[in-house]
């Protein structure tokens, strides 16, 4: 079983969707407006249904030892992204489903120091800004760690992983048009950015192990993914289109099934 941690603007999105795209009625999705605390006393895991569930996914599903002793064969996946870049694309997305109006360095300014622009990441996986805490679990508990930077490249790496037994071409979900450079090179933000990067120090920490360190790691046990691999897959993926019967399925069993048995509906 895949159980992705979904890291809000990393594109875990598009990754859930590869999910349904393969497993269909077989993944479950957890909403990221409600918060769910899967224990063996609430989760109803010897029933016939989830015992063939193939993947999980949602904002507040991330390794734990409930999850572990639920689901002792379950590869926990997560994909972390250069921290100011997650930060832009996050005020984006309030700015335009949101707030129109919310200027980037007064929104800055408003919340830089709290939880929800300083270490996000590394709370999101350790609940704690501990980066040896953060290491420890995404090395000991995580099956694989991407970067949505590189997330082709991730793809493919995670596709050889799990044995090539997984469709990893996709559609791209919910992908902003707009440059972060519109925000970087707006001289007014000059100071609202300074704070970002002073206070998301740890997160910067965390990026670069997983990249430096992780996934030199993953390319060295599953085989080099070079530039023409990287290049094959895209043109691969232009003209695909995920299955719709599949995404149908999945839709009619989280509505009239999952959502009654978890109590998903926000």
């Amino acid at each position: 079983m895949i159980c992705l941690t979904h890291i809000p603007k990393t594109g875990g999105t598009t990754f859930r969707h590869i999910l349904i795209n393969n497993y269909s009625w077989r993944h479950i999705d957890f909403p990221g407006s409600k918060k769910i605390i899967i224990k063996p006393t609430n989760f109803p895991f010897n029933s016939f249904i989830i015992k063939q569930i193939m993947s999980l996914s949602g904002h507040w599903l991330r390794y734990t030892d409930d999850m572990k002793l639920l689901f002792p064969h379950v590869k926990f996946i997560v994909f972390l992204r250069e921290p100011i870049s997650r930060i832009i694309s996050l005020f984006f997305h309030i700015q335009r489903y949101e707030n129109p109006n919310i200027i980037f360095r007064e929104w800055v300014a408003e919340n830089y120091a709290g939880p929800i622009l300083s270490n996000f990441q590394t709370r999101f996986i350790a609940s704690d800004c501990n980066i040896d805490h953060a290491k420890s679990i995404l090395d000991n508990g995580y099956f694989f760690a991407g970067i949505t930077e590189l997330f082709d490249k991730s793809l493919l790496i995670l596709k050889r992983m799990l044995g090539n037994n997984i469709e990893v071409r996709y559609e791209t979900k919910r992908s902003s048009k707009r440059s972060r450079n519109e925000i970087l090179e707006d001289r007014k933000n000059s100071e609202a950015l300074e704070n970002l990067y002073q206070y998301n120090e740890i997160d910067y920490q965390l990026y670069d192990y997983v990249k430096q360190s992780m996934f030199t790691k993953y390319q060295r046990e599953y085989e080099h993914t070079t530039e023409n691999d990287i290049n094959e897959f895209k043109k691969l993926n232009k003209l695909f289109t995920f299955n719709k019967a599949k995404v149908q399925i999945f839709r009619i069993a989280k509505h009239m099934f999952y959502e009654n048995m978890f109590h998903l509906r926000s």
